[in-house]
């Protein structure tokens, strides 16, 4: 079903109609053509992963389906698709049979299906002319660095909260990243808002460009700091515990809004301010689940990560949850307990992952073994220990033994107030 539905050069898609949902999924039936021109049947669930007025994201295997519920003709970012009945999806019972598809000449173009998006955010745009100037136009001495959506450029720009120095961040497919994350990064970071998660500050959609601007955070990102003399003990807590805040309130276990997994949590994506206020970046690839329920996970076909920071239970068993996200923090606390990223590298290629020798080091209480040499001696044993242990649940095998992400804060908060006493005591 899968091969039918995404490679449309194996069938000819005749129609998509709306069949039922199912607990916020939707199934959807599909006909296709294939080259004998024999007529076949099949069903294909849908996940509702984001609903903004009456805008849905519906999602199969990683794959996004942007649909502007106000229309009929919704755009598949990989084959053009038919729902032949729109408003049918934002209602329980089955629709009614469906009425013939229209004919090709007048199926929406992305423009068409996004233009009501864009409009809802039309006060984040920023014109392309203005970002050249702010970069020099993507100037070299203004490049700050390249990741899995496309090279970010610095620069001062005037934006709906003023002028300031900004981050752009310019996508480039060639990354691995496209329209759906594009879109999604805006929709997301203008819901979800939170003093330790970068704030987007504006977007451009101009001329074949399209460049997602961020307040700019000075010290970068924390992998170039992992190994630095200068961040002291006290300062490394509390970036994790900022961390750790921007990613429990997208867990958000007692609010409404929908539940966020992130689901590439690493060090090279929390961002570090001026006063080394730590903020959580990069969206593009993060899941939605229902509010107020017990467990949120998401099955997914591909997996979507980086290697070392991938929690195994997501690679084994294709389930994403929010003990996903706890993994891969621990992860990251260990990083900033040891100094060093995760993983080595040789030519260009993996070499070994370094978690599983943090584990063994924790549990044969051989810590002294991994942490940085040079780091800034604590002043209390206690905020290490702390530290330590809650950096070692959050790796533990079976998610059911993970900690949730508002423990973690907890024990955070606690290391640093055992670390900020000692200070003041000496």
């Amino acid at each position: 079903m899968q091969n039918m539905f995404l490679q449309a050069e194996q069938c000819e898609l005749v129609k998509i109609d709306v069949y039922h949902r199912v607990q916020g999924d939707v199934v959807l039936e599909c006909i296709h053509l294939d080259h004998d021109r024999e007529e076949t049947i099949f069903r294909v669930m849908f996940n509702t992963t984001y609903v903004r007025s009456r805008i849905l994201m519906l999602n199969r295997d990683d794959v996004d389906v942007m649909w502007d519920a106000r229309n009929r003709m919704p755009k598949n970012f990989r084959a053009e698709v038919l729902f032949s009945d729109a408003d049918a999806l934002l209602s329980t019972p089955p629709p009614p049979p469906p009425p013939p598809p229209p004919p090709p000449s007048s199926r929406a173009t992305l423009p068409q299906i996004t233009a009501p998006f864009f409009k809802e955010f039309e006060h984040l745009k920023i014109q392309l002319e203005d970002i050249k100037s702010a970069t020099d136009n993507f100037g070299v001495n203004k490049f700050i660095g390249s990741g899995g959506f496309g090279k970010v450029y610095r620069g001062e720009v005037s934006h709906s909260n003023g002028k300031s120095m900004c981050a752009f961040k310019c996508l480039d497919t060639r990354y691995g990243q496209g329209e759906p994350e594009f879109l999604k990064e805006i929709m997301m970071l203008s819901d979800y808002k939170h003093k330790n998660l970068i704030s987007l500050l504006g977007f451009c959609d101009e001329g074949g460009e399209k460049i997602l601007v961020y307040e700019y955070a000075s010290n970068g990102s924390l992998d170039r700091h992992l190994s630095s003399n200068l961040l002291t003990w006290r300062q490394r807590i509390k970036i994790c515990l900022d961390a750790a805040r921007g990613i429990s309130f997208l867990h958000d276990d007692n609010g409404s809004r929908q539940r966020v997994i992130h689901r590439d949590i690493k060090s090279s994506n929390i961002l570090l301010d001026e006063s080394w206020n730590a903020k959580v970046s990069d969206m593009g690839l993060s899941k939605t689940g229902p509010a107020n329920q017990p467990h949120t996970f998401v099955i997914t076909r591909n997996i979507v990560g980086t290697p070392g920071y991938c929690d195994p239970q997501y690679m084994n068993s294709y389930t994403l949850s929010k003990e996903s996200d706890v993994y891969s923090l621990g992860v990251v606390l260990f990083e900033v307990f040891c100094g060093r990223l995760c993983c080595t590298y040789s030519n260009g290629k993996l070499d070994k992952i370094l978690v599983p020798t943090w584990k063994k080091a924790y549990i044969e209480k051989k810590l002294q073994d991994i942490v940085f040499k040079n780091l800034t001696k604590p002043k209390d044993s206690t905020s290490l220990e702390i530290f330590s242990g809650i950096a070692f649940q959050c790796l533990q095998e079976y998610r059911e033994d993970r900690p949730k992400m508002a423990d973690i804060v907890e024990k955070l908060e606690t290391a640093l107030e055992f670390e900020f006493r000692s200070e003041a005591a000496k």
